[in-house]
C-alpha cells in the first residue's frame, strides 16, 4: 500500500469514529435528560401535592415538567443525531 492509501484509510477512520461518537453521545445524553427531568418531576409532584394538600397538582405540575423535558431531550437528542449523518458527497 502506498502512503497516500493509508493516509485516506486513516482519514475515513477517523471520520467514521466522530459519527459513533456523536451517536453515542446522542443516546447518553437524551437518556441523561429523560432520567434528570423524571426525577424533578417525581420530587416537584411530591412537594407540591403534599404543600397544596391535593395531589391534582402535583400531578398536574409534574405532568408539565414532563412534557417539557421529553420535548428538550428529543430536541438535543435530534441536534447530536444530525451531527453523526454520513456525509455521501
Amino acid at each position: 500500500m502506498t502512503n497516500e492509501k493509508l493516509e485516506s484509510l486513516m482519514e475515513e477512520s477517523i471520520s467514521e469514529s466522530k459519527r459513533t461518537t456523536h451517536a453515542v453521545r446522542t443516546l447518553v445524553k437524551f437518556t441523561f435528560i429523560e432520567v434528570t427531568v423524571a426525577l424533578v418531576a417525581v420530587v416537584l409532584s411530591a412537594l407540591l401535592a403534599f404543600i397544596a394538600e391535593d395531589l391534582t397538582v402535583g400531578l398536574i405540575a409534574g405532568g408539565v415538567v414532563l412534557l417539557f423535558g421529553g420535548v428538550l431531550a428529543l430536541l438535543h437528542g435530534w441536534t447530536e443525531l444530525k451531527q453523526s449523518e454520513a456525509d455521501l458527497s
